[in-house]
């Protein structure tokens, strides 16, 4: 009798020393093999940016039975988006949310990035109640919209690349630009890249060592209220490409409106007939970084336009 009691004080204590050994920090999602996350089916995935900098996600599991902390992934340009801590579902709880952070100075005028976000535990419930991978798009709205393709004829970037060796342009090519109506206001428009940069490079037969061009969109921006002083959004309006110069080195360029050598910078950019034309010997392409630069006259010509839609 004896040796049947110690027999079960034994099998008790075995009993008692695996129970003791089970992790108890409730935090570790392996502890319950049954945990099955998902995000609804109809979750909501495109936003647009505001100042507060995040989104809410939420994040939803099958049971509730222990406090869980989520175990996920997600893939993003981190230039744009963090999750800077994994969602916790108290005791009892079935919906806990992430927390996601976004930057809203690096999103420019209408533009859009995308962070793909996943939960790891799914299991066959989850997977019929929701989905566990969400692509959330997040957009910095714009108030423009596009007009359709006008036509760029100029007379302005050539003097640049005729400072090149081996460079005779003639003033007077054309391409086509893409051109956007502001939708707050109707006497505004821009242009889309309005130097036609894939055609400067056709001219020069590829992209040399000495340009760069931009990796992103740039605008000109003109206001058409009174058809004969048009006004610029910006008084340097950058051209969006670098050029390297031996003496300079590498330079930023920009639009400036110039005196015409003669100390007259009333000379105005005027509208008419769907066509905006900039003042003859009245514009400057100018290269300048950190203190160096170097200007150009340009539209000496006076063929710079720009025909609307």
């Amino acid at each position: 009798m004896k040796s049947i009691k110690l027999l079960l004080m034994l099998m008790v204590a075995v009993f008692a020393l695996s129970c003791d050994t089970t992790p108890d920090t409730p935090n570790n999602p392996q502890n319950n093999s049954e945990e099955q996350l998902y995000f609804a089916k109809d979750q909501q995935t495109r936003f647009n940016i505001d100042e507060t900098g995040f989104i809410t996600i939420p994040v939803y599991r099958v049971s509730g039975d222990s406090e869980y902390k989520v175990q996920f992934r997600y893939d993003c340009d981190e230039n744009y988006f963090e999750v800077p801590e994994a969602p916790v579902f108290a005791l009892g709880e079935t919906e806990s949310a992430f927390k996601i952070v976004y930057k809203p100075a690096a999103f420019a005028d209408g533009q859009r990035s995308i962070i793909s976000l996943q939960v790891v535990a799914v299991g066959e419930e989850s997977k019929q109640l929701g989905v566990d991978i969400l692509d959330i798009v997040v957009t910095r709205p714009t108030d423009w919209e596009d007009m359709g393709r006008g036509i760029y004829t100029d007379d302005f970037i050539i003097y640049l690349l005729n400072e090149q060796p081996d460079m005779n342009l003639v003033p007077g090519y054309s391409t086509y630009v893409t051109f956007q109506k502001n939708i707050k206001n109707e006497n505004l428009v821009r242009v889309v890249n309005p130097f036609g940069f894939d055609t400067i490079k056709g001219l020069l037969g590829g992209v040399p060592a000495y340009l760069q061009f931009p990796d992103n969109d740039v605008y000109i921006e003109f206001d058409l209220t009174d058809p004969n002083n048009v006004k610029l959004a910006d008084y340097g309006v950058p051209t969006g490409f670098s050029v390297s110069f031996d003496t300079y080195g590498l330079l930023e360029t920009y639009l400036v409106m110039s005196d015409g050598g003669n100390g007259n910078y009333g000379a105005p950019i005027v509208y008419s007939n769907g066509v905006i034309t900039m003042p003859k010997d009245h514009v400057a392409l100018l290269c300048f970084t950190d203190g160096q630069s170097v200007g150009f006259n340009a539209n000496t010509e006076g063929l710079m336009s720009w025909q609307l839609p």
